[in-house]
């Protein structure tokens, strides 16, 4: 499978343990049986994204 279903970006604010945090959702490579996922959580206001 190929084409615009193939890669997803999400991304949103939120926070963990009373601090402020920017989140984001990767999944790329989606096929009928296998999928890449890659999640970060930036504490900086999205200058870095340590993944997960």
């Amino acid at each position: 499978m190929s084409g615009p279903h193939d890669f997803a970006f999400l991304h949103g604010d939120g926070t963990h343990a009373g601090r402020d945090m920017r989140v984001r959702f990767v999944r790329s490579g989606v096929r009928a049986t296998t999928a890449r996922r890659e999640q970060a959580f930036s504490r900086d206001g999205g200058t870095t994204w340590p993944t997960d």
